[in-house]
């Protein structure tokens, strides 16, 4: 600070104090206060420094979009100083913005020669981290989704998307929100930015009411996608019932066997349970006879054993001429099997 007795200008910063800088992409407005130190009036027509230094070297090495800068005008011509002169309120003005670079700065403000200002001010701030704007045109869904597990079984597996910008390339460090819709308690962390496949992630806490919830995944103007997933009541509570036993002709007849994933009482079961159903005895084979003989199944909306990518029961059909057989149906439950058999009357 100067001698008081050798000053001409009192000068004040008078609208945000200490001054910061903005926050990414936007800018501060700042307000100088100037007064003839000689009978405390305003003093207008006063040239006021405003410029940025390295915080622990004397020289910064200004870079347009890169270090901070400041401008007499907010639309306006940035650089790594200004002067802006005070009006007739004794008011001068100018704009800070801070660049693309996270470094230590002083602001130091002043009034032309140093040795007329009275509080002469050196300020040190810090660059804000800059996060790019990535412009989202599409989101895929990876994986995870149509998952069902237990109150005391494995945890949900995570769950997973892709973000894709201008001809499906994949975008590196674009935000991701993915957001619980449901009663269940489940909740998601905050997922990381996209890595350079475009692709993030995140886990899923269960919650501890049993229940059917989805997970969306949104970013920007991209069309969301959405996760299905159930959380069903303990292993010990569920069972698979099936429809048995189910007559089938020896004549060429193709039945269905209708079965459910379910809480052991209730009528309607439990969706996205994956498993499989096989055969136990060789007088009945699965329809088609061209497929493998175990079929992968998952569970409908209401807890039905569906072949997967269909919308059917598996259907069986007759081998032997009389007798009975058996097929046995497997689902997955929190990282358990689920047994249920069918049994079948060949006439």
């Amino acid at each position: 600070m100067a001698d008081d007795l050798n000053v001409r200008y009192h000068l004040s910063i008078v609208n945000e104090y200490p001054p910061t800088l903005p926050e990414p992409e936007e800018t501060t407005k700042l307000m100088f206060k100037v007064l003839d130190m000689s009978d405390g009036a305003s003093a207008p027509g006063v040239g006021v420094s405003v410029a940025f230094t390295l915080h622990f070297l004397d020289k910064l090495t200004f870079q347009e979009g890169k270090t901070p800068a400041v401008a007499l005008l907010e639309t306006g011509s940035w650089a790594q100083g200004v002067v802006t002169e005070s009006d007739r309120n004794g008011l001068a003005t100018a704009y800070l913005k801070q660049g693309a670079l996270n470094v230590d700065v002083n602001l130091e403000v002043n009034i032309p020669p140093f040795t007329d200002t009275l509080r002469d001010q050196k300020f040190h701030l810090k660059s804000k981290t800059v996060v790019p704007k990535v412009d989202v045109k599409k989101l895929v869904l990876v994986s995870g989704d149509r998952q069902f597990t237990t109150l005391d079984g494995e945890p949900f597996h995570i769950l997973e998307v892709q973000a894709l910008g201008e001809k499906n390339v994949p975008l590196e460090k674009a935000n991701i929100q993915f957001q619980v819709q449901g009663s269940t308690g489940s909740q998601t962390a905050t997922a990381e930015p996209t890595k350079s496949d475009g692709k993030t992630h995140v886990l899923l806490t269960k919650g501890t009411v049993p229940g059917v919830f989805t997970v969306t995944a949104n970013s920007g103007s991209a069309e969301p996608v959405v996760f299905h997933l159930a959380l069903g009541p303990n292993y010990t509570d569920l069972e698979i019932w099936v429809s048995s036993p189910i007559s089938i002709s020896s004549h060429f007849m193709v039945v269905d066997c209708p079965a459910k994933i379910r809480t052991k009482g209730q009528a309607d079961g439990w969706p996205y349970a994956h498993g499989q159903v096989s055969l136990i005895s060789p007088e009945i084979r699965l329809v088609p006879n061209s497929l493998p003989p175990d079929r992968e199944l998952i569970s409908g909306d209401k807890g039905e054993l569906l072949v997967i990518n269909t919308t059917h029961a598996p259907q069986f059909t007759a081998v032997a001429k009389s007798g009975s057989a058996r097929a046995q149906f497997i689902m997955m439950a929190g990282g358990k099997p689920l047994l249920g058999t069918a049994t079948f009357k060949i006439t």
